[in-house]
């Protein structure tokens, strides 16, 4: 028996962006690029069939959805959903099933949900986290941003910096509560999805509850090819689930899996000596080389760079705490050099001492 699509809409929960400024990192099996998450955001995720699967597909039925919210909103060529942000344009199309042509002249949009995939032989997830109405727009840019930046070869998915909004207005939210701005996204994907996938409508009235109240338990309601409803914390026992959780917050996980990456010589710290040189090479956030060095004497050189590589290869670079600490036992350096380096090395992976 085939197996009905699914759509799962959760609220973010978890992350603490206070006074101290500091948030968790989570790496999720997607992979893509990086994505900041806070208490005012909604993630979804919608589960199909592979062979019924494009990268659009989702990301116009969530536009769609919210385009009477926000008539700015549609997907763009990187299927992320977007909303414009120039004057109307004159003779514009009033097709409000094209989710891609802008109607508006052309000015920066604003970002408010990105999309990642994970596709299998018989199954593909779709997810994004749209951007309700987060107070921490304009500090967003130094969780996301690295010193690095510039400097780093992978063979990831690179980050695409794009300027970011919020789906609802000032005057909504404050009217409504956040809660209910919330609810309001929530219901409005789910009936969606419900049309979409010409679903008996009374999905929408078995889904009501578990939008409009607070719920932390399971509670689900399953029709002949729909299941709605809530997921709550019990399910984390499940043994299957728990490894899985298990696994998400192990170190092996978050940092061992990242591809492969180059320090480029670029980097190089040539505020420290003129004939600097910086480069590494990391992979599954392994050190497997390093050519660093600050002597303008060949020879001098050569002694450095293998005397920092012996010290640094095959070492975890997240569990490096502080590599002015690290590079203190590094020979043929003067002290004041070794600091250097160190502090540079803290600057390039974000160590804080």
């Amino acid at each position: 028996m085939a197996r009905p699509n699914k759509l799962m809409v959760a609220s973010q929960q978890g992350i603490a962006v206070e006074e101290e400024r500091t948030v968790d990192l989570v790496r999720r099996r997607s992979g893509g690029g990086t994505v900041f998450h806070d208490h005012f955001n909604v993630n979804y995720s919608v589960i199909r069939p592979t062979a019924h699967f494009t990268r659009d597909r989702a990301a116009e039925m969530i536009a769609r959805a919210i385009r009477a919210v926000n008539d700015r909103a549609r997907v763009n060529e990187r299927h992320d959903i977007i909303l414009d942000q120039g004057s109307s344009r004159a003779g514009a199309s009033s097709d409000s099933e094209d989710m891609h042509v802008s109607q508006y002249e052309p000015a920066t949009p604003l970002k408010i949900s990105g999309s990642a995939y994970k596709l299998t032989r018989n199954r593909a997830l779709h997810h994004g986290t749209c951007l309700i109405k987060s107070p921490h727009l304009k500090g967003i840019g130094q969780f996301l941003g690295s010193p690095a930046c510039g400097f780093m070869q992978a063979r990831g998915v690179d980050s695409v910096r794009s300027p970011v909004g919020n789906l609802y207005k000032n005057s909504l939210v404050m009217h409504n509560g956040f809660s209910n701005a919330q609810k309001d996204f929530q219901r409005r994907v789910i009936l969606a999805f419900v049309q979409e996938e010409n679903l008996d409508m009374t999905v929408i009235e078995a889904a009501s509850p578990s939008v409009q109240e607070d719920i932390t338990s399971t509670r689900l309601v399953s029709g002949p090819l729909w299941v709605v409803g809530c997921l709550g914390e019990e399910l984390g026992r499940v043994p299957q689930i728990e490894a899985g959780m298990k696994e998400l917050q192990s170190p092996d996980w978050i940092y061992g899996q990242t591809p492969q990456l180059i320090l480029s010589a670029d980097a190089a710290p040539v505020h420290l000596s003129s004939s600097a040189q910086g480069s590494m090479t990391a992979r599954s956030g392994v050190i497997q080389s390093s050519n660093i060095s600050l002597s303008a004497n060949e020879d001098a050189a050569s002694q450095q760079a293998l005397n920092i590589e012996g010290l640094l290869k095959d070492k975890k670079i997240h569990e490096i705490d502080d590599f002015v600490s690290y590079l203190s036992a590094a020979r043929f350096f003067r002290d004041e050099e070794k600091t250097a380096l160190g502090t540079w090395l803290n600057h390039m992976f974000g160590k804080t001492r």
